[in-house]
């Protein structure tokens, strides 16, 4: 229930924690979501997990039915071939947390750059690879890095949000998460359908998405003034 429990925290973070628990100011009044949406960095956060997500969603929904009409992948390959960016995407995810603690404590908002921007490079390079099996090499170190990215964004309420308006702030951003896993794959199926199946608009797409959530994620820091 408290940091003080856990066996996992070190007595710098203890420290660190109870420094800046005598330094908050004390809670007089419940915030509402009002307060919680005149906020510009909820906002940042917002559009930065909303437009990651269009890129994160858009290729887990068509990366096997790239893989088949774009590659020219069977079935049982696509099979192999589409899962291996996933298991890639469970190491990034389980790493992410880990790195955040240890290198960005004060810069929460990195690890979604650095995974935005080289996970855009190798989505790129998957579109230009010059066959399916360095596609899909591509993809699995891409998907490495979005998942970092991707896991550290849902950090950066809790880490820059003061601590009675995390649970609301969390949910206005994660709204942005749901809507972008809704529209992305009708995005895509409406681009491809209109352009025969060009998936070099749809990966310049994905490049171009995870290029605003870096640049967005920039914006997330944990300042007075936001």
């Amino acid at each position: 229930n408290t940091p003080q429990q856990s066996k996992h925290m070190s007595k710098e973070e203890l420290a660190d924690y109870d420094e800046d628990e005598a330094a908050a100011p004390a809670v007089t009044h419940n915030r509402g979501i009002g307060d919680v949406v005149s906020m510009p960095i909820v906002w940042w956060c917002f559009f930065t997990l909303f437009f990651y997500n269009i890129a994160f969603w858009g290729i887990a929904s068509w990366l096997p039915t790239y893989l088949l009409k774009s590659r020219g992948f069977s079935l049982s390959q696509m099979g192999v071939g589409a899962s291996l960016p996933f298991f890639m995407g469970t190491i990034g995810f389980y790493i992410s947390g880990h790195v955040s603690d240890k290198f960005f404590r004060n810069a929460r908002q990195m690890p979604v750059v650095i995974g935005a921007v080289l996970g855009a490079v190798f989505v790129y390079l998957t579109a230009i690879a010059p066959s399916g099996e360095l596609a899909i090499a591509a993809q699995m170190v891409g998907f490495f890095f979005i998942t970092i990215g991707l896991s550290a964004i849902f950090t950066l309420p809790v880490a820059v949000m003061p601590k009675e308006m995390v649970g609301s702030a969390a949910g206005v951003v994660n709204t942005a998460g749901q809507i972008a896993g809704f529209l992305s794959p009708l995005l895509v199926g409406y681009i491809l359908s209109v352009t025969s199946n060009n998936y070099s608009i749809v990966f310049n797409l994905f490049v171009v998405c995870l290029a605003i959530a870096a640049l967005s994620s920039t914006r997330i820091r944990k300042t007075a003034d936001q």
